[in-house]
């Protein structure tokens, strides 16, 4: 299985098309795609937040349920931006800093139990600061103290105080990346000062690998991951957010969110381009994975610990490889963009 895939396609064929507006395409990008996902995001830690600051003042166990959604909710919320992995988002290592995954030496655990059980006001502050390192910083952490220790929040002062700076970190991260989105930012994303194509053709590119990376994380990460047979006993399979087990979720989130993108800003450039059947086959094939998602009624762990769910996983695992490459390769032709990169760290 390929570790790393490396999209070389094909060069812009000359056409009697007009070649596509990219000045225009960036704006469409920036105001209905990327802004409205940061402003969802910083409802949704906004939300959470404040559900935090709520349950910290009096923690009642009847409360927790409605506190472990408001954290579902805003996991799903990321999962529908965390593909943006680039401009503000990256500042002070932030976008790392959102959710360590895979974690795969079970670091977030071991730092959180010493630091628990130090107790040491210093962390909460750095915490709050977002100048811890990222496995304590991010969303599995904060999973963690909800679910794994859920008894011990609700009676322990400390974990309320971690609790607390880890909600308002993500509140103050969404919100200073969205309002960065909303001016100066987006102006460059836009190149409003460079006011010509080929610089928002940069820009195109950027979003290109931005939609590529969220397909192969899905592919290579969010399953391939936890698919992956185990090589030695005790091994876990490698499952996003495995505690609170909306994995199926956020991966349904992350691919919703490309194939919507693809059905309303990209449709009329690829129709342009190739035509309307190369993009009923896309879309198509967006269901096709989309439907596999929604086929399990079980969560991604259980599904492969299961010998026979596993087969349904590989199929979605094969399908989904499918997807990334009929998107790249539409993509390309339609945008008269090639792009060469590796799809997981952007190079």
């Amino acid at each position: 299985a390929m570790k790393k895939l490396i999209l070389l396609l094909l060069l812009p064929v000359k056409s009697v098309l007009a070649t596509p507006d990219y000045m225009e395409l960036t704006n469409q990008l920036a105001e209905g795609h990327i802004i409205p996902l940061y402003e969802d995001f910083a409802r949704q830690t906004e939300k959470f937040a404040k559900d935090v600051n709520q349950f910290c003042e009096t923690p009642l166990k009847n409360q927790l349920p409605q506190l472990q959604k408001s954290f579902r909710q805003m996991a799903l919320s990321w999962a529908r931006v965390q593909h943006i992995n680039f401009g503000p988002i990256q500042y002070l290592d932030g976008y790392a800093k959102m959710q360590f995954f895979p974690d795969k030496r079970g670091i977030t655990q071991r730092k959180l139990r010493k630091i628990l059980n130090d107790k040491n006001p210093e962390v909460v502050k750095e915490v709050r600061d977002g100048t811890e390192t990222p496995p304590v910083q991010g969303l599995g952490a904060v999973e963690y103290l909800l679910f794994k220790e859920s008894q011990k929040t609700l009676n322990s002062k400390y974990h309320c105080q971690l609790l607390t700076a880890q909600a308002h970190f993500f509140q103050s991260h969404a919100k200073n990346t969205k309002v960065a989105w909303q001016t100066f930012y987006k102006d460059a994303f836009n190149s409003v000062e460079e006011n010509n194509q080929e610089a928002s053709k940069v820009s195109i590119a950027e979003m290109m690998k931005a939609n590529l990376f969220a397909l192969e994380l899905a592919r290579s990460r969010q399953i391939g991951l936890a698919y992956a047979p185990k090589k030695k006993k005790g091994k876990p399979f490698y499952v996003q957010f495995p505690l609170s087990e909306i994995s199926f979720d956020v991966l349904e989130q992350n691919v919703n969110t490309q194939k919507t993108l693809v059905a309303t800003i990209y449709a009329p450039l690829i129709q342009e381009a190739l035509g309307q059947e190369p993009l009923e086959k896309l879309l198509q094939q967006f269901d096709q994975v989309l439907g596999k998602i929604n086929s399990f009624d079980m969560s991604l762990r259980q599904a492969v610990s299961q010998p026979e769910t596993r087969t349904k996983v590989k199929d979605l695992y094969l399908e989904s490889g499918l997807l990334f490459k009929m998107v790249a390769q539409t993509l390309t032709k339609s945008l008269e963009i090639p792009i060469g990169f590796n799809a997981l760290d952007g190079d």
